[in-house]
């Protein structure tokens, strides 16, 4: 399978815990996946369930998404799918920037979990082995919309803190 990008090394699977869900007697393997050029229109169905779900004013339509996600792509940015027994339930895009100073940090663009699957810490251990495989030693950058206080409250409550605040003057 060919990687979207070659700027971070991570196993096709990345197994990052089992857990049983006692509702329904089942055992579970939560993975994480490199997705590659051929998920574009699957990662872009997940960013329109994020674009609702945080709320954004975003209108852009699918095929707008696979072209904008394309062009990310190109400019070194990274999807990986958030698995259950092989079944994509969340995907994380990223990329490794350097600031003014010259230190290496990493931007997190899109960050998202299925509504189902939410409240059951698979978000908290996703970013826990990112930091400790893939973002290893770099500080994690991301933007939150103000109005989206759910992710900002599971945000916090991962160990981030604001930094700065972005403003708008409206047309």
């Amino acid at each position: 399978m060919t990687q979207l990008s070659n700027l971070y090394w991570m196993p096709d699977y990345l197994n990052i815990r089992t857990f049983s869900n006692a509702k329904l007697n089942l055992v579970m393997q939560l993975t994480l996946k490199n997705a590659t050029f051929r998920d574009v229109t699957e990662l872009c169905i997940f960013n329109q369930l994020l674009i609702r779900d945080e709320g954004s004013n975003n209108t852009m339509v699918l095929k707008e998404l696979e072209q904008r996600m394309l062009g990310l792509f190109n400019n070194g940015y990274q999807a990986t799918f958030i698995t259950i027994d092989d079944v994509n339930i969340g995907y994380v895009l990223f990329v490794e920037r350097k600031n003014d100073r010259a230190e290496p940090y990493v931007f997190l663009r899109h960050f998202f979990i299925q509504e189902s699957y939410r409240r059951q810490g698979i978000g908290k251990d996703v970013i826990s082995k990112l930091k400790a495989v893939q973002f290893k030693d770099k500080k994690v950058l991301l933007e939150v919309l103000v109005s989206n206080e759910r992710g900002r409250n599971f945000w916090e409550s991962c160990g981030f803190e604001y930094r700065s605040m972005t403003m708008e003057l409206p047309i």
